[in-house]
């Protein structure tokens, strides 16, 4: 699990690097999610090595990227009627979404990395 926290942590990196020419960045962006989503997949199938929290986590991330490649998926589909200035405000939301998304799955790969213990989130 630690090198699971260690080659995602190296991609954000690369990923926040590349951003300072955005397009190279965006596009990067899409290769970490689907590398993030992979990862998420492969948490669940070591689903009793890892704590209640960090399962919880990850089905939280997993759902949370479903929900963001749908949005664009609408978006680009033209499903969702918005004029063009609200479109780029959609698809600037939907960024930012992703990138959030992003650290969230870097806190749950470190985690699940320190093993059993519960980081930050107690469970009663």
């Amino acid at each position: 699990m630690r090198l699971l926290f260690k080659i995602n942590k190296y991609v954000l990196i690369t990923n926040l690097v590349l951003f300072l020419i955005p397009p190279f960045g965006m596009l990067f962006m899409m290769l970490l999610g689907l590398f993030q989503v992979v990862s998420s997949v492969y948490l669940l199938t070591r689903y009793n090595k890892i704590s209640k929290t960090v399962r919880w986590m990850t089905i939280s991330h997993l759902l949370l990227s479903l929900f963001i490649v749908t949005f664009f998926f609408m978006l680009f589909n033209d499903m969702l009627e918005f004029n063009h200035h609200q479109d780029m405000n959609a698809f600037s939301i939907g960024m930012i979404l992703s990138g959030l998304t992003a650290f969230y799955f870097i806190f749950i790969s470190y985690n699940s990395s320190v093993g059993r213990k519960q980081i930050f989130l107690t469970q009663g």
